[in-house]
Formats: structure tokens, sequence, C-alpha cells
């Protein structure tokens, strides 16, 4: 998993415990629609200087990572 390399700060942001909720779930497993619900949910986020991606935790390549492949803002 692409968490492994983070550094301790990093691993206490928003994105690495979303990013393990996803992968626990990666198989729909229990029908939760975790992934569908969790990037709609972050597509709502709005446009600000003081909310972003970045601040919590997000890198600018995420989408590039399989686990997140797929969302787009």
């Amino acid at each position: 998993m692409h968490l492994h390399g983070l550094k301790d700060y990093e691993r206490g942001k928003l994105f690495t415990r979303l990013s393990l909720l996803l992968w626990l779930d990666r198989e729909n497993r229990f029908g939760l629609n975790l992934r569908k619900r969790l990037f709609d949910l972050l597509r709502t986020l709005p446009e600000s200087e003081y909310i972003k991606l970045s601040s919590m935790g997000y890198s600018s390549a995420f989408q590039s990572l399989n686990l997140w492949s797929g969302f787009s803002h």
C-alpha cells in the first residue's frame, strides 16, 4: 500500500484514514459502496481557501493511486 512511505505527521491526516477505509472496503463485501459515497462526499466540498484537499493530506497526484483512481473534484 502507498501509505507505508508516509512520514509520521502525514499519517495523522484525514487522507490516510480514508485510504485505510477504502482499502478495507475495496471489495464492497458489506454492500456499503463506501467508495462511491466517499467520492460523492468529497466532491461536495466547497471551493475555499480554507478547505483544501491538500490540507487533509492529499498530494497532487493522489488520483493516480489505484485506491483513488476515478475520483475527480
